[in-house]
């Protein structure tokens, strides 16, 4: 399991951290399922209650959505900073979360649960591959969110069968 592109990874260094995960985000909603239902988010805002974090995008000032738990998408993902990042000199080293919540058989149906789940892997990685993010480790199931807070509408069914994390790394220039 690679987690580094060959000569194709742009590796050069963004100013400011926001922008290579917008970057990243206009790749993976350009590059993954696209006649699919899916939503993107790009960076959330770590709202704490409890020890737990309920992640905020927001649209405007005023307006923002949780991303967790929306029965209506196909596939959906958020990127979450987390909050301690090493500093060396001018350059900062941040780690970064891309979490996914999908489902298997509308991405790709009539395949088996497992190829389902290799084929998303496999999608996933690739886009990855081609940011300024490297790919530190990969955590599944539950565990992947354990962190959060899911969003207390229990009349909520979601129809994802399958949720993941990628934690990621990146360096970058503070601007």
């Amino acid at each position: 399991f690679r987690t580094k592109a060959n000569n194709n990874r742009n590796t050069s260094m963004s100013k400011g951290i926001d922008i290579p995960i917008d970057a990243l985000i206009t790749q993976l909603t350009a590059g993954l399922w696209t006649t699919n239902n899916c939503q993107f988010y790009g960076r959330v805002f770590r709202n704490e209650f409890n020890g737990k974090i309920q992640p905020l995008y927001y649209i405007s000032a005023e307006e923002s959505v949780d991303p967790l738990k929306d029965d209506r998408k196909d596939a959906q993902c958020f990127v979450d900073v987390m909050p301690v990042r090493k500093m060396y000199a001018d350059v900062i080293e941040a780690e970064v979360r891309l979490l996914f919540m999908v489902n298997i058989s509308a991405l790709y149906p009539g395949v088996s649960r497992t190829e389902g789940i290799e084929q998303i892997m496999k999608d996933v990685i690739s886009e990855i591959l081609q940011s300024q993010f490297e790919i530190v480790q990969m955590v599944s199931g539950y565990t992947a969110f354990n962190d959060y807070i899911w969003r207390e509408d229990t009349s909520t069914d979601i129809g994802l069968d399958h949720v993941f994390r990628f934690d990621l790394k990146i360096n970058y220039i503070n601007c």
